[in-house]
């Protein structure tokens, strides 16, 4: 959370992000809580700044810690929301200045669902499935 200026404690595995419950402003030592949207059932979209958590899938070594990346952009409008992350897909970024890919979102009677599926498509037999986003509570 560093474009936030706030950090949290360890963790095992980067689906672990999804449940600590407040973060150190380390400026300050203000401690500040996390909240936390289940994919699916969110109440307001992700936001520049979140945290994108991955379920862990045991059975699929490329799955099994999960995957965390953090949220550059929101486009409503669209329905796409753009990532910055590491080791997926060990791809180049899509666009290198800006993001490296974007995922989709839908607002379903006001609850919100990202799916890791590239715009247009329908299907990612390799993808993750998403838990939810994680975000400071001002």
């Amino acid at each position: 959370m560093k474009n936030r200026s706030l950090t949290f404690g360890d963790v095992d595995m980067a689906y672990d992000i999804l449940y600590p419950t407040e973060a150190t402003d380390p400026r300050t030592g203000e401690i500040v809580p996390l909240g936390r949207s289940f994919n699916g059932t969110a109440r307001h979209p992700p936001e520049r700044g979140d945290l994108v958590i991955y379920l862990a899938d045991r059975e699929d070594q490329e799955w099994r810690a999960g995957h965390v990346a953090v949220v550059v952009d929101v486009d409503r409008e669209q329905g796409l929301v753009a990532l910055a992350e590491e080791n997926y897909d060990n791809r180049p970024w899509e666009n290198p200045q800006a993001f490296a890919r974007r995922i989709q979102l839908f607002e379903i009677n006001g609850r919100f669902t990202l799916l890791d599926v590239e715009p247009n498509s329908r299907s990612r037999a390799d993808g993750g499935r998403i838990a939810g986003w994680v975000y400071p509570v001002h």
